[in-house]
């Protein structure tokens, strides 16, 4: 009779503890913004997030601003929030010897910090510039637009922006600035190189 009731009183502990936990799991979910729940439909997590962020957070994501106020959380210990702003200070700079690992570890140390301690949890959407290939130090540089043009040859144009797509992508940069479609009509507008004829 004792093991029947210790079975039973068992049974009642088990039942209970997966109660709590399912009623703790279902107001998790409901305490969750919509934009966090990945069963929902994009456009409706999208809609979610833009209502939540305030306008400055739209254009620091559509211009890759904030560089100099931007902290970091870097397990590599490459990089301090210190050193990281120093970097981003000198992004342009044609002499800053940033290898790719380094560049990769910077944006990853960014990234993980807005997703850990940002009041959105959201990563950075980064920039750069791939005219004729990712224009950041140590990557491969290739003929400008026009010069691919001249090649006639659309397959060999693809492979070189996905070779650029590449390199960008393994630094942690999710966005960059290609050749534009405009075919160049005056040759005093200054950007015809950028153009494929």
């Amino acid at each position: 009779m004792k093991t029947t009731r210790r079975i039973f009183l068992l049974g009642l502990t088990l039942l209970a503890m997966t109660a709590a936990a399912l009623g703790q799991e279902k107001s998790a979910k409901e305490n969750t913004p919509k934009y966090r729940d990945p069963s929902l439909a994009i456009e409706d997590r999208v809609a979610d997030l833009l209502s939540r962020m305030t306008l400055e957070e739209k254009v620091q994501q559509i211009t890759g601003g904030g560089r100099g106020e931007m902290e970091v959380i870097d397990p590599t210990g490459t990089f301090t929030t210190e050193t990281a702003r120093a970097m981003f200070q000198r992004w342009w700079d044609p002499d800053l010897d940033m290898t790719p690992r380094k560049s990769a570890i910077l944006r990853n140390g960014v990234q993980r910090y807005l997703k850990e301690k940002s009041r959105l949890g959201i990563p950075a959407l980064f920039m750069g510039e791939a005219l004729h290939g990712f224009m950041e130090h140590g990557s491969t540089s290739f003929p400008q637009a026009i010069g691919l043009a001249s090649t006639w040859d659309p397959q060999l144009v693809k492979q070189v922006f996905n070779a650029a797509g590449d390199e960008a992508g393994s630094r942690g940069a999710g966005q960059v600035f290609t050749p534009v479609l405009d075919l160049a009509r005056d040759p005093r507008w200054g950007r015809t190189e950028e153009t494929y004829g």
